[in-house]
């Protein structure tokens, strides 16, 4: 499994960006690579930059989020994280950010929860997991993926 990165480059002003790698080496290849096609990034700003900081992230942080989001939905977005499950229609809304389809799939959930659920997913999720319908469907089928190969490797005898 690849962990996330985040690298953070020092020029004139500062620039992380976070990619899943398997190693720091990696890592700050990979975060090289998106630094040079960034649109953003003039070509002496990126002249002059060198990596500052490089930090394994620690994912599925639940600690602030416990008293804030409900529990259910909670270990929903983990498991999602984790790639463990999928989630149901509320949570898909919100992760492909649909807030009216999120509003109106809610149910009991309290629209102050709502803030949270994106901190969460913005600071604790794998960054191609939500954001939008495109990135959620792509993920959703890596869980379809998951689980056809966990089905395919049980032993039908028991």
């Amino acid at each position: 499994m690849k962990n996330t990165y985040a690298v953070e480059f020092a020029a004139t002003t500062f620039r992380t960006y976070e990619v899943e790698a398997s190693s720091e080496d990696e890592a700050e290849a990979l975060a090289f690579d998106r630094l040079e096609s960034d649109p953003y990034a003039s070509s002496a700003w990126r002249k002059s930059a060198d990596i500052h900081n490089v930090e394994r992230k620690n994912m599925f942080n639940t600690t602030h989020y416990e008293d804030k989001i409900p529990p259910l939905v909670l270990a929903a977005l983990v498991r999602w994280g984790k790639q463990e499950t999928l989630v149901g229609d509320f949570l898909m809304a919100f992760l492909s950010n649909d807030l009216r389809a999120a509003i109106e799939r809610s149910g009991e959930i309290p629209l102050a929860a709502f803030r949270h659920i994106m901190l969460f997913a913005r600071n604790e999720l794998p960054f191609h997991c939500h954001g939008s319908l495109k990135k959620v469907e792509a993920w959703e089928n890596e869980i379809y993926k998951n689980l056809e190969m966990n089905n395919d490797n049980r032993n039908t005898d028991v």
